[in-house]
């Protein structure tokens, strides 16, 4: 077969235009930026690490090996000599108070679900930023549409005016008056082409990654109806900030118990092996020695150490209390902002 159809054929394809992209729907730009958004691939890895801390901080202490000799006699360095001489290995175990370790894993999983409201938080809020952009370019779009359509009809004025001008049958002044609107459309269809370009800038950068030169379909999507008043309020207290604010509420509280168990004494078991080397004078062998210990602290000096912390504790609870959203006031202000409309309408 001639190579010469098979070259044009692929020169054909080649110098044909690339399929268009489909359009950028608003549901298509939402799923992307929560697709690829950096700052939830961020929360959710905080996540898994919140929840692996939590099983970490839920163990007990490592339980630790010891070795070495004991009651060596130091003139000679012999450990023959003496009959109270060992060769010793122990095994120490720490034990925190009872129920430590379980308000640590708890406070660790707490903070995990700061990170799950935080990510639920993140979510609506680029939604949120999407639709704005989303429905800003298409406004941008229909306007320049709009304005384009104005300038060809103004363009059509224009060269009337100047033909009945010409041959006297129109004055200089509505030929001027054409042109400075014509001049006026220009500069706003230059104002809203550089506002066009900074949303679909903005937009991209919320999709993370996707490409700048996107296009909108023709038609608005089809957007639930507002909620009514009553039912924004009593959705209030499940909003993620809120729950996000709750979250860091309860965490700071299991702080304080966890705090409160510093006033308890730590506990250790020490179990300790001795072998003695040597050897009674009727040539018997001495018997080995075991030992074993239980160990107490004494927390007796709270006052810069345990006091501090659960001052602190209580203080950081309280700063976050202050910090939180004030939903319990919404009630209040729909009454007075009630209160408000009824004074306008008297």
């Amino acid at each position: 077969m001639h190579p010469l159809p098979l070259i044009l054929l692929a020169l054909a394809l080649a110098a044909a235009p690339a399929a268009a992209a489909p359009p950028l729907t608003l549901d298509a730009a939402e799923a992307k930026s929560l697709e690829r958004h950096p700052s939830l691939a961020e929360l959710t890895a905080r996540i898994r690490a919140a929840e692996a801390r939590s099983v970490a901080r839920g163990q007990l202490p490592d339980p630790r090996l010891s070795v070495g000799a004991a009651n060596v006699p130091v003139d000679s360095l012999d450990l023959e000599q003496e009959p109270m001489t060992q060769l010793q290995i122990g095994l120490h175990q720490d034990f925190p108070p009872p129920g430590t370790t379980e308000l640590r894993a708890e406070r660790a999983a707490e903070q995990g679900t700061v990170y799950r409201a935080r990510r639920a938080d993140t979510r609506a809020d680029l939604v949120r930023r999407v639709r704005l952009r989303w429905l800003e370019r298409f406004y941008l779009d229909r306007a320049l549409a709009v304005i384009d359509d104005n300038l060809a009809l103004f363009a059509e004025l224009l060269a009337i005016a100047r033909s009945q001008y010409r041959v006297g049958k129109g004055l200089q002044q509505e030929v001027l008056l054409a042109e400075l609107e014509r001049d006026r459309l220009r500069d706003q269809r230059d104002r809203l082409r550089r506002r066009q370009s900074v949303v679909t800038s903005r937009l991209a950068e919320l999709m993370a990654g996707a490409r700048a030169d996107y296009q909108l379909p023709e038609t608005l999507p089809e957007l639930p109806s507002p909620p009514q008043r009553q039912a924004l309020l009593s959705a209030i207290p499940r909003h993620p900030a809120i729950r996000a604010a709750d979250a860091r509420i309860q965490r700071q509280d299991t702080a304080a118990h966890l705090a409160e168990k510093a006033y308890y004494p730590d506990m250790g078991v020490d179990v300790v092996y001795g072998n003695r080397p040597g050897s009674a004078p009727d040539g018997e062998s001495w018997a080995d020695f075991i030992t074993a210990r239980f160990r107490v602290s004494l927390p007796l000096f709270t006052e810069n150490r345990q006091d501090r912390e659960l001052a602190a504790a209580l203080d950081e609870k309280t700063a976050i209390e202050r910090e939180r959203p004030w939903q319990d006031n919404y009630p209040v202000l729909d009454e007075r902002r009630g209160a408000r409309t009824n004074d306008r309408d008297a």
